[in-house]
């Protein structure tokens, strides 16, 4: 449980970064 919410919180962030450098 630990991994799967470890794994979904940088996902996440990787795919807000992208975001941002999309945006920039």
């Amino acid at each position: 449980m630990s991994n799967l919410t470890r794994r979904q919180f940088i996902g996440r962030s990787a795919l807000g970064i992208g975001s941002a450098v999309v945006a920039s």
